[in-house]
């Protein structure tokens, strides 16, 4: 029996609800398939007839930590793979014309993105309301599942985009994502009498670049993954000195 390996991160959830669809779809044309999330698992992924991949899009970019790991862990693989992004856009970035260079040794066929609901509205844009949430989850399931089928199917698919926009994505990237980082993350702030100094945002944060403890401090190495706060049990974490509205998409309870 054949088998696929989703090698994945997630920061609020949109990534794992997709891979978790992914795999539904490979289990139900039997195909085994076995998820990978790089923060938890280092594996043997030789064994595997097929390498799924992908992540969410932060300023046009994967998060390095996922880049770092499919660079370190599939630098060898010789079978067909394709790569994915999650992204609150339905207009297509230079996410993969990025990942291609740093990744030109894989047998990359397949590539595309699935819009997922904003996340990012307490920061910028706006939040999705109860009905472009539902919309947008019903149609990121059903996008999933195609691009699956066409990818098993030998369907070969590279998002292109010119080069002009590759490379002003590239210097939009070096002169805006530092700054940006650093305008929004002194904006961000905790209400003590709300924390509770549980630590789950330290321990859960994928490149530990948060502490809280004596006071608030944000590495440059975050990756506006939004993890810390829509964790936190408490919704502590202020911004502007307002509190957050935490991420809580109403993702489909079957999806395991």
């Amino acid at each position: 029996m054949n088998k696929a390996a989703i090698i994945y991160f997630s920061g609020t959830g949109n990534t794992k609800y997709v891979v978790n669809i992914m795999k539904s779809y490979f289990n139900g044309i039997n195909i085994i398939c076995d998820l990978v999330d790089i923060e938890k698992k280092v594996i043997d992924l030789s064994q595997y007839d097929y390498i799924v991949f992908g992540g969410p899009v932060f300023v046009e970019r994967y998060p390095e930590i996922l880049l770092k790991y499919i660079e370190k862990n599939l630098s060898n693989y010789k079978g067909k793979c394709m790569m994915f992004s999650t992204q609150a856009s339905d207009v297509v970035s230079s996410v993969f014309q990025h990942a291609l260079k740093r990744l030109k040794n894989l047998n990359i066929t397949y590539c595309d993105f699935i819009s997922m609901p904003n996340n990012f509205y307490n920061f910028m844009f706006k939040k999705y309301t109860d009905d472009e949430e539902k919309r947008a989850i019903e149609a990121a399931s059903k996008k999933a599942r195609q691009m699956v089928k066409e990818f098993l199917e030998g369907k070969e698919s590279k998002i292109e985009i010119s080069n002009f926009r590759v490379q002003l994505a590239e210097v939009g990237y070096k002169m805006t994502y530092p700054y940006l980082r650093k305008w929004l993350m002194k904006k961000l702030s905790i209400d003590r009498d709300k924390c509770v100094e549980c630590g789950l945002c330290e321990i859960n944060c994928p490149t530990n670049s948060i502490t809280i403890s004596p006071s608030l401090k944000i590495k440059d190495t975050c990756t506006f993954c939004q993890r810390c706060l829509n964790i936190c049990p408490k919704n502590a974490f202020l911004y502007k000195g307002k509190n957050i509205e935490q991420y809580k998409p109403n993702f489909k309870q079957e999806i395991k």
